[in-house]
Formats: structure tokens, sequence, C-alpha cells
């Protein structure tokens, strides 16, 4: 027969035993959802997301008309480009040009009142490619970048999906660019983010944009 010592031990390692395995099934269980609630979840995250991202996509568009907003443009004229496409508004007292294949809309006013220019072209890079080639566009001797994109933001632009550029210069004044992608074919608009009196109604020039048949 076992001595009492022994069936004490015994005993006690048997409910140390039990007591362990239940610690692990409770420790597994908080770590493995049911698919239930993975599914709700995964479901919650994807709404979450897709709100924020309309969230963004609103925040852009009204950042980007939010300074123009008051301007008044029934008295401005019209300009067609039938080469590249597009039409856009713009004030009697600013010009516009065409320029190797790009067309350049400014105003007339001296400067530093007038500083402010935007420039229109289409382009058969992608968008990656078209970064690539601003952030390689002004190099060091010793390969450090002057000019580089370091923000992109997704937004609608003038009813088209569009991603906004903004890229460092070596004079530190902004490059802004809007990067219109179609099926067919891609426009750049693209200005200074200089400030001055003529900066409001050049962004809302900017929004005047379409692309013709």
């Amino acid at each position: 027969m076992l001595s009492k010592n022994k069936l004490f031990l015994a005993g006690f390692i048997i409910i140390v035993a039990i007591s362990l395995a239940g610690w692990g099934i409770w420790l597994w269980s908080l770590k493995t959802p049911t698919n239930g609630n993975a599914n709700n979840t995964n479901t919650a995250n994807a709404n979450i997301s897709n709100t924020n991202a309309a969230l963004d996509e609103n925040a852009n568009s009204q950042q980007l008309n939010a300074n123009s907003a008051s301007i008044d443009t029934s008295n401005w004229q019209a300009y067609r480009n039938e080469e590249l496409g597009f039409e856009i508004k713009y004030p009697n007292d600013w010009r516009i040009e065409s320029q190797d294949g790009s067309a350049i809309i400014s105003c007339n006013s001296e400067w530093p009142n007038c500083a402010w220019s935007l420039t229109i072209s289409t382009t058969n890079d992608e968008l990656n490619d078209f970064i690539q080639k601003y952030n390689k566009s002004d190099l060091l001797p010793n390969g450090d970048a002057l000019s580089k994109i370091y923000k992109q933001e997704k937004l609608v632009f003038s009813g088209y999906p569009a991603t906004k550029l903004i890229g460092t210069t070596a004079l530190g004044i902004d490059n802004i660019f809007i990067f219109v992608s179609l099926i067919n074919k891609k426009y750049v608009l693209s200005y200074s983010d200089v400030k001055g009196e003529s900066r409001d109604a050049g962004e809302k020039i900017t929004q005047t944009f379409s692309i013709t048949p």
C-alpha cells in the first residue's frame, strides 16, 4: 500500500496539472475568437476604413476649394485648347499662352502682387514614373535631391479621379501638381505655392478645369 505521503504528493501533482490545463485553455480562448466574432471584426474594420477614406477625400476637396469659394467667375472668359483637349476659365486681366505643348495661365500685374501661374500639360508617364522623374530632376553632386515629392493625396478634382502632389524645390517654395489620370490620357496641372494676392484667383482658375470630348 502507498504511504500517506506518497498519496498526498500524487494528489497534489494531479491538482496542479488540472489547474495548468484549465489556465492554458482560458488563455487560448482569449486569443482565438469564434468565426462569427472574427467576421464581425473584419466587417467593422472595413467599414471604418471606407468611412475614413470618404472623409479624407471630402477633406481634400474642401481644402482645395476653401480659399477661393467666394470668388465670382460669372464674367470670366473661357479658353478651349483643342490640341490638349481641355477647357478652363480665367479673369479678363489674366493672360494665357501656349508653349511647348503646354498652356500657361498667369496674371498681368507686377510682382509680388502677381506671382502665380498655372501650367497645364499632358503626360505619358504613370504617377510613380512622374514622381521618380521629379525626384531626380535636381540632384546635387553627392546625389541628394533638391526637388522631391514629399506628400501625395487622393482626391476628386473637377469630377475626375486625381492625385495632389507637393514637392520641394531648391528655392524653398513648394511645387504643387494635380495629376489627373484617365484611361486614355493623363493631365498635369502645376503651380508654385507662392503667397500673394493672385493665389486665391489662381486656385479658382484651377478648379474651372474640365476635359473636353
